[in-house]
């Protein structure tokens, strides 16, 4: 059975990535038998040490308070969230005093979680949820999968999925074993968007030939279709394409093998996550 860490901060972004989680386990395909609530209730050393502008020291008692407080409300999110979900699925609270990227790699190293899921604020507004304002980090330091779900979309069955692809810098099409042996994620219809504004792809070389191939390869027990884009602007031909052909989510490459790598100097995590309204599944 899978795993999902679900880091929470109460925000309305938070809040709907938990949602996110709550309705993905409902799905038995999906095999989710446990999902981690984590939330860091860090107080930083210069917050015990100064006083507040109301002259307020935060001593141990208040961090007491704080984490009763904390444990009461998670207590009252998975009750209101995933009181209708199968009595199988353990869902697990965790409250934590470590700060928040360190909280999520402490619990990746000891519970092994398949998969991280993050809200994202609302056009990347870094005031809206402490979770979000981090979660290109988070994203970037994870050694487990990463959903990133914007903050007001709602699930749905992931039938039209989105993987856009750079060949030029495709040259370990080995890291798409990950979305081949995952494919539970992919009820119906795969599209790969070659994002290729030289139009290379009118006198292919052998190395496109064999990128090509191999991904097709590597696909052939998935449904897919192999899509171009002349747009020279990466990220807005991608994003018009996953609207023109109502994609229900997109997935990424990780590091170097991203679309938008090798081209604007950006990883897809800070591209999409803030720009797309589509949730993103970045790959490790």
């Amino acid at each position: 059975m899978k795993t999902l860490l679900v880091p929470v901060d109460f925000s309305s972004s938070s809040n709907n990535s938990v949602r996110y989680a709550a309705k993905l386990s409902l799905d038995p395909g999906n095999e989710i038998g446990h999902i981690i609530l984590l939330h860091s209730y860090y107080v930083s050393i210069y917050e015990q040490i100064l006083p507040s502008p109301d002259l307020v020291q935060v001593g141990e008692k208040e961090v007491r308070e704080k984490r009763q407080e904390v444990k009461d409300h998670l207590a009252a999110l998975s009750r209101d969230l995933f009181s209708g979900i199968d009595q199988r699925i353990i869902v697990e609270q965790v409250c934590s005093r470590l700060p928040l990227i360190r909280a999520i790699l402490n619990q990746v190293e000891e519970k092994k979680p398949d998969l991280l899921i993050l809200g994202s604020n609302s056009n990347g507004d870094p005031a809206e949820s402490n979770i979000g304002a981090q979660v290109i980090w988070i994203a970037k330091t994870s050694a487990v999968p990463v959903l990133v779900v914007p903050a007001e979309t709602s699930f749905t069955v992931p039938n039209r999925v989105l993987l856009p692809c750079d060949f030029r810098t495709l040259s370990n099409i080995d890291l798409l074993k990950s979305l081949a042996d995952s494919h539970s994620w992919i009820k119906k219809d795969l599209l790969v968007l070659n994002v290729d504004p030289g139009l290379k792809r009118a006198q292919p070389d052998e190395k496109f030939k064999a990128v090509l191939d191999r991904l097709n390869a590597w696909l052939k027990n998935i449904p897919h279709e192999i899509y171009y884009s002349d747009e020279p602007d990466i990220l807005r031909g991608i994003l018009d394409f996953a609207e023109e052909k109502q994609v229900d989510l997109v997935i990424a490459l990780p590091g170097k093998h991203s679309f938008l790598y090798s081209l604007t100097h950006k990883s897809i995590t800070e591209a999409l996550s803030v720009n797309a309204e589509k949730p993103v599944l970045i790959l490790k």
